[in-house]
C-alpha cells in the first residue's frame, strides 16, 4: 500500500474516532414532571441537556405528557412568552434538588390543540411557589400549582 493512502486511511480513522468521541460525551437526561391543582392534572417526562449551567439549570430541549388528558406536543419557544402573557418569555430550564426547581420565567409547553401553558417559580409567593399561566383561544388563567419533577435514574 502506497504510504499517501495509508496516511490518508489513517487520517480518516482518527477523524471517525474523534467524531464518536464527540458524539460520546453529549449526553441527554430524562426527567419525570408533573404539576397538579383543582382541575389540573399535567405531567410527563422531560428531555435536558446533561451538563448545567453556572446556576444548575439544565436546558430543557423536549417534552412529552399530558395536561387534562390532551397530548403535550411541544415545548413553547425559549425567549417568548405564550400568546396574551407578554413581557414573560419562557426560558425552559430546570434544577435538581432546590426549591426553585423552574425558573421564574419557567417551563413552557404546548398541547395538541394549540393552546399553551407556562409552569414557572416565584419565590416571593410563600407556601405555593409554583403557578401556571394558561392560554387557550386569547384567554388567559393563573392558577396555583404543586410542580415535581426528578431525574428518571434507570438501574
Amino acid at each position: 500500500m502506497p504510504v499517501d493512502l495509508a496516511l490518508k486511511l489513517c487520517r480518516s480513522a482518527v477523524a471517525a474516532l474523534l467524531l464518536a468521541a464527540g458524539a460520546a460525551a453529549h449526553a441527554d437526561t430524562l426527567w419525570k414532571w408533573s404539576y397538579t391543582a383543582p382541575g389540573i392534572v399535567a405531567r410527563g417526562t422531560l428531555t435536558t441537556t446533561d451538563a448545567a449551567d453556572a446556576e444548575g439549570y439544565h436546558r430543557i430541549t423536549g417534552i412529552d405528557g399530558k395536561r387534562n388528558g390532551e397530548a403535550v406536543v411541544a415545548l413553547a419557544p425559549a425567549g417568548r412568552a405564550i400568546p396574551g402573557n407578554d413581557g414573560y418569555p419562557v426560558d425552559n430550564r430546570i434544577r435538581y434538588g432546590e426549591d426553585g426547581m423552574l425558573t421564574i420565567h419557567g417551563l413552557g409547553l404546548v398541547t395538541a390543540s394549540g393552546a399553551q401553558a407556562n409552569a414557572f417559580f416565584d419565590g416571593r409567593r410563600g407556601a405555593v411557589p409554583y403557578r401556571e399561566v394558561f392560554s387557550r383561544d386569547g384567554k388567559l388563567t393563573e392558577t396555583d400549582v404543586l410542580f415535581t419533577a426528578a431525574p428518571v435514574v434507570e438501574r
